[in-house]
């Protein structure tokens, strides 16, 4: 399994957002499968899930797409915060939403997405992107078997279309590793805080 060190850990937890660090932890794993190439996410809001694949992704451009990034501060803010992740990785930020972008700079290595109301938007920015990862590509989905059912009705749709296999998380590891290390401690998060870890984080691979 692969864990960043404590560094990593202060920055990721001061950082306000909607992560737990057993999900950080799992899109670490997933994001150290994709090939080098292009990057993008999808609704980044303040960086915790784009800080968490930058510690694993190899050389390549990470685009980071949000509205919010309208507002100057948050987007040299999260600019600041994800660009020193990894130094092989040229960051470029947009306020466009996900609709817009996708697109642009297909085919995609990596792609996160998390952007505002899945239940509207999820199958949008699938059948955007769907046919555009290069093979070996890897999708990783926010809030899957959380309150928004459309995304476990898009990650479902891309398996069944056979071109994508399952990245399975070793839940039980990460939490075990993240409770024994007192890794929650003081992680700034409104993302399920009724739960220890919550692990609605899954992902796809480009067969």
């Amino acid at each position: 399994m692969i864990t960043p060190d404590q560094k990593f850990w202060k920055t990721f937890k001061e950082t306000n957002g909607a992560l737990s660090v057993a999900e950080s932890i799992f899109i670490m794993q997933a994001a150290a499968l994709a090939p080098s190439g292009t990057y993008l996410e999808c609704g980044v809001a303040y960086g915790k899930s784009a800080m968490s694949a930058c510690t694993t992704l190899k050389d390549g451009f990470f685009y980071l797409i949000d509205p919010i990034f309208d507002d100057k501060r948050v987007l040299e803010s999260v600019y600041d915060v994800v660009s020193k992740i990894n130094p092989n990785i040229k960051v470029k930020i947009s306020p466009l939403y996900s609709t817009d972008f996708l697109p642009k700079f297909a085919p995609y290595s990596y792609v996160m997405l998390d952007s505002g109301d899945h239940d509207e938007i999820v199958m949008q920015e699938i059948n955007l992107v769907k046919d555009n990862m290069v093979s070996g590509g890897v999708i990783v989905m926010h809030d899957l078997d959380s309150q928004f059912l459309a995304v476990r009705e898009g990650y479902d749709y891309l398996l069944g279309t056979g071109n994508y296999e399952e990245i399975k998380p070793n839940w039980d590891e990460i939490n075990n590793y993240v409770n024994e290390n007192n890794l929650n401690v003081g992680n700034i998060s409104w993302h399920h805080t009724e739960l220890d870890n919550p692990n609605f984080v899954g992902a796809v691979r480009r067969k």
